[in-house]
């Protein structure tokens, strides 16, 4: 019994400290400002198989250049994948540039 009042009252002083730092707040912001991003690819990894002997970006040749996307070639999903990273980037980009 006194080792669970303990266990809550530190608990309640964590909660306490969080609050007073804004953490919880800042971490329910965060939490809702990229749930839109977070359920879609959450979606797309439940509906991926679980394929480890596929390299996500397959090429003929070693690439030379990250940004050189000209010569990569990938499946429908992947695809689909990679364009929301960029989007993702090119979000965290601008609230970056925001702020």
């Amino acid at each position: 019994m006194v080792k669970a009042i303990a266990k809550t009252s530190d608990s309640i002083r964590k909660k306490h400290r969080a609050l007073k730092t804004g953490k919880m707040v800042e971490d329910a912001a965060l939490e809702r400002h990229f749930r839109p991003i977070i359920e879609p690819l959450q979606k797309l990894v439940d509906n991926t198989t679980d394929d480890t002997s596929s390299p996500l970006i397959q090429t003929d040749e070693p690439m030379s250049n990250a940004d050189d996307t000209e010569s990569e070639t990938l499946s429908p999903q992947r695809e689909e994948i990679f364009q929301f990273l960029q989007i993702l980037k090119y979000t965290c980009e601008a609230e970056e540039f925001h702020s």
